[in-house]
């Protein structure tokens, strides 16, 4: 039986992955920082603690999930992501230096370090790497911060450059705002953003399974994009949503916020080592997110 340590287990992709990590039989332990709802397993994350924690569970492989989820919630607190990503990863893999942790870290990064770019699909050795917020800008340091430990002191370190990730019970982002507006007694929805706006989505469901099979493979040290290789216009999932639940509001985009024009994430590299070939279904995913929430009576 696998041994699987979590620092960051009680976020939305971290609270996913611990839920099927127990469902297949592993054996998993799980930290957070967040003090008021998980006291007795919420750690101030220092080096002491790191150390004490991998050598107590003497885990086979960690994900660092840790640190600032969403660039929004950095935009006014120029110092929030280097606190919570930056100096926590740090602290970290300084803490598996020392033990010689010989395991598998899954550390993740996002879309967001590639930025707004003309080519339509991305690749991981771009060069032209265009953070556009203070989030994407620690991401890039915290991915430096991995390859600085990978190379110098030989621990297996895989970064993953995510897409958008939705699903049950996330609370922010784009689909959970459009469930919110569509269920609303409002009849117009209003969106910061422009008609052009797009994103690359994946429900976390799926991300979890690449997950599960990156702990079982034999993958090595490097980036990797994680994504579905294509993109969807928010004005279409409003419209579908609007259809779906018989309601006809109107749709105002105020142009107030550019958010970055991302290309699709080439997902060869990640495919070809996992050999994977998985189907993704965003519209069967995005109406089993608003039946969840439909059912909480958002």
């Amino acid at each position: 039986m696998k041994t699987i340590l979590i620092f960051g287990g009680y976020g939305f992709v971290g609270n996913e992955l611990y839920n099927h990590l127990i469902a297949n039989k592993y054996k998993v332990f799980r930290y957070t920082t967040q003090k008021k709802e998980f006291k007795n397993t919420c750690i101030n994350y220092t080096l002491y603690n790191f150390k004490k924690l991998i050598k107590k569970h003497n885990p086979d492989d960690i994900f660092f999930l840790s640190g600032n989820s969403y660039p929004l919630f950095s935009k006014n607190d120029h110092l929030l992501d280097i606190k919570k990503n930056n100096i926590f990863l740090q602290n970290f893999l300084e803490a598996a230096k020392q033990n010689k942790f010989e395991g598998k870290i899954i550390y993740s990064s996002s879309i967001g370090v590639y930025g707004s770019i003309k080519e339509k699909s991305v690749k991981e050795n771009c060069t032209k790497l265009n953070p556009e917020s203070y989030y994407a800008l620690s991401k890039i340091n915290a991915e430096q911060q991995c390859l600085f430990y990978s190379k110098n002191f030989k621990l297996n370190i895989i970064t993953l450059r995510l897409c958008s990730i939705f699903g049950e019970g996330l609370k922010r982002q784009v689909i959970f705002d459009l469930i919110k507006k569509i269920t609303s007694k409002n009849k117009i929805i209003v969106m910061r953003g422009t008609i052009h706006d797009a994103r690359e989505m994946m429900c976390v469901k799926d991300l979890v399974k690449i997950l599960l099979l990156i702990i079982k493979s034999k993958i090595k040290t490097g980036i990797y994009n994680v994504g579905t290789n294509k993109q969807i216009k928010i004005i279409n999932v409003i419209n579908y949503l609007n259809k779906k639940e018989k309601k006809k509001k109107k749709i105002i985009f105020t142009n107030e916020f550019k958010f970055p024009n991302f290309a699709k994430l080439n997902v060869t590299k990640i495919n070809n080592v996992l050999k994977m070939n998985m189907k993704f279904n965003f519209f069967k995913d995005l109406d089993n997110t608003m039946k969840y929430w439909k059912n909480k009576r958002l």
